[in-house]
């Protein structure tokens, strides 16, 4: 049903949304598929008030807001302050940044695919996910949620973003804490053949099956994990913690 809503309010596409029976549960007292769709708080509450009729609801959702473009309209994340938490599985990664710094916290083969920096009072978060076949699955740019409307599910609870690439199959699940901390409690980012994952117990390259497990890491530092392989290279003018090399072991420079 969130597939067929693409992944926001049926009327204006917003990807924070509530679920409602177009009849109301009170005349229907069941869930059915065909009877549910994406509203978002507003278009919601007008609904409950009824100032939005039924009919009109059941119209838009043959045709929601998002089916025809490629991603849902964006959504500011309201990160605030100088100072970044991102807790990556049972890893934890803070810095505080100067004005004229950021932190590319994880690069895979030269592409950027989190990064922090400050403007005025404003944490800026950018992060990029996609699944394991390239295809972009959501996309964060200076604290801009997107969602790509052809991902197979993303779902949006409370403080928690699911992205699933299938069945059961779980490729993401962010948690947004404003001011400062955001939580991955799993990821896959992927570049050109190689990526970093992050799981519950630890962050893994791939292919190379370095691990790094636990901790917390402070310090100041330009780009946080940097994955690569042979075909690529990381560079070094750049203060970085971890390396994750084709052959080596991980190392903090």
């Amino acid at each position: 049903m969130r597939q067929r809503c693409g992944f926001g309010c049926i009327f204006c596409g917003m990807p924070i949304y509530e679920y409602d029976h177009i009849t109301p549960w009170s005349t229907v007292e069941q869930h059915e598929a065909d009877n549910l769709t994406l509203l978002c708080p507003l278009h919601h509450a007008e609904k409950t008030k009824g100032l939005l009729p039924e009919a009109t609801v059941r119209e838009q959702n043959s045709h929601p807001y998002n089916m025809d473009r490629s991603h849902s309209p964006a959504h500011s994340l309201h990160f605030r302050g100088d100072e970044f938490n991102v807790i990556m599985g049972s890893v934890r990664f803070t810095q505080r940044l100067s004005v004229d710094r950021r932190c590319d916290l994880i690069e895979v083969n030269e592409k950027t695919l989190i990064s922090l920096r400050t403007e005025g009072n404003h944490l800026l978060i950018s992060l990029y996910l996609r699944d394991r076949l390239g295809g972009e699955a959501i996309r964060i740019v200076d604290n801009e949620l997107q969602y790509a409307v052809k991902a197979w599910d993303v779902e949006f609870s409370g403080k928690t973003l699911t992205v699933r690439k299938g069945k059961g199959e779980i490729l993401a699940r962010l948690s947004f804490n404003p001011p400062n901390i955001l939580s991955i409690a799993k990821g896959y980012f992927a570049n050109a053949g190689a990526a970093i994952e992050v799981t519950r117990d630890s962050i893994e390259c791939h292919p190379s099956g370095q691990k790094l497990i636990g901790g917390t890491y402070g310090g100041v530092y330009e780009r946080g994990l940097v994955a690569w392989d042979k075909d690529h290279s990381p560079g070094h003018n750049r203060s970085t913690f971890i390396f994750f090399s084709p052959e080596k072991s991980p190392r903090r420079t």
